[in-house]
């Protein structure tokens, strides 16, 4: 589930929407108008999606995963109204959000530079979105921490991710956002193209109603041709992305093989998990 903003039609903040996932194929099951990002507007929002499917149609609305992005509000409302929900964060999003600090720090150029001690170190890092929850925050500590280079910027970078990610009491803990599986399902990126397509079906920003209705009402013909597919598996059709998959799916066998150590996993691995443009 992801919001999109400035396509959504006029005295409404957000496009909400909810996407299913079967067989490796997205499918949008849900557009929501919602008027702002407060925990309370999505509680209602998720309970009246319960409410509304039980009453139609007898079934019980029980999610056992959600993929959702770094966004508080919205966690907080799923536990309230699914209690045992697994919320888990997109890896995309957290990349870009670990992006983002490097840029406001000033240490894109080190992060870019391949022969700089200090840029090895942050890719280094974004290799603990690989590691099973329980490693993370010794592999911070004990591995990480161990050569990070004295630089007071990195020193900020380092107390980010502590505070926000990595122990148990941080604000998104490893549970939230780590796993050794290296699935592109794992990211919100489906919602996000959804909203790409649609925003680019119009010529101005906040349509009218009718005009929004109406489009939606055109990709809704499409959701109905891929529901009728989701028996069929979907395949990555992109080699490079195949490429890079089978590559990570081999060094988390290594892993757990016990061929190589955790610190040489999260270095080989986190040149394939995030590139910057």
């Amino acid at each position: 589930m992801d919001g999109t903003f400035s396509y959504s039609t006029k005295f409404f903040l957000q496009l909400f929407t909810i996407h299913g996932f079967e067989n490796g194929h997205y499918v949008p099951l849900a557009y929501c108008l919602l008027k702002d990002k407060l925990s309370m507007t999505y509680k209602h929002l998720f309970s009246l999606l319960k409410s509304k499917i039980f009453e139609t149609f007898e079934l019980s609305l029980e999610p056992t995963e959600i993929f959702v992005d770094f966004e508080k509000a919205i966690h907080c409302a799923l536990l309230s109204v699914w209690p045992n929900v697994k919320i888990s964060g997109c890896r995309f999003h957290l990349h870009q959000n670990w992006f983002k600090k490097i840029q406001s720090l000033g240490l894109v150029q080190e992060y870019k530079d391949t022969n700089s001690e200090i840029g090895k170190w942050l890719r280094h890092t974004f290799g603990l979105t690989y590691l099973n929850p329980v490693d993370v925050e010794d592999c911070f500590v004990y591995d990480l921490m161990s050569y990070k280079p004295k630089n007071a910027s990195l020193d900020l970078y380092a107390d980010y991710l502590l505070e926000n990610y990595i122990i148990d009491s941080a604000l998104f803990p490893p549970h939230i956002w780590s796993n050794q599986n290296p699935s592109i399902a794992r990211t919100t990126n489906a919602c996000e193209s959804f909203h790409s397509r649609f925003n680019s079906s119009f010529y101005s920003t906040h349509p009218s109603i009718f005009t929004f209705i109406e489009k939606l009402k055109e990709f809704q013909v499409e959701t109905y041709v891929k529901i009728n597919s989701l028996k069929i598996p979907a395949k990555v059709k992109d080699n490079t992305v195949k490429a890079k998959l089978v590559f990570m799916e081999k060094m988390v066998d290594k892993l757990r093989s016990q061929q190589i150590c955790r610190l040489d996993f999260i270095k080989a691995i986190s040149y394939h998990s995030y590139n910057s443009k």
